[in-house]
């Protein structure tokens, strides 16, 4: 989520998948039901096109607070909880290189792992002197 306080973006945004799999509307799981249910080819493939439509209107959501606590809700563990934030920064950002714009103005290749990294980072509270994130992280796997 970020801290806006210190000016730490975090994660812009919840892919338009993730918001599927954990914010779906009535609608979506309705017609999901639907095509479950339904016993006729002809009416499948027509509730299947409908969903299709309601699929596409999904937009990608802000993270902020909410949203972030909603998402990790599920996690029992600080792995789990690494686990889920690093697939919304790979659904954001996707498994390739990118392109990334430096505070300074310059261009830089980056990839999802490298940003999350970037922003545990900047919100780590050390629990002994020199500590860096990576060593926590360390501890999880």
């Amino acid at each position: 989520m970020g801290d806006t306080a210190d000016n730490i973006p975090g994660l812009p945004e919840f892919s338009t998948k993730i918001v599927l799999e954990y914010w779906p509307t009535k609608a979506i799981c309705n017609g999901r039901d639907k095509i479950k249910s339904c016993t006729s080819s002809g009416q499948s493939v027509k509730l299947k096109k409908s969903l299709h439509n309601l699929i596409a209107k999904i937009k990608p959501k802000k993270v902020g607070a909410v949203g972030a606590y909603e998402y990790l809700y599920h996690c029992k563990t600080d792995r789990q909880a690494l686990v889920a934030v690093l697939a919304a920064y790979r659904e954001h950002y996707g498994d390739a290189d990118f392109l990334a714009n430096h505070w300074n103005g310059q261009i830089f290749t980056s990839t999802a792992g490298e940003m999350l990294l970037e922003q545990a980072r900047l919100l780590w509270m050390r629990r002994t002197e020199g500590e860096d994130v990576t060593t926590f992280f360390e501890e999880l796997r």
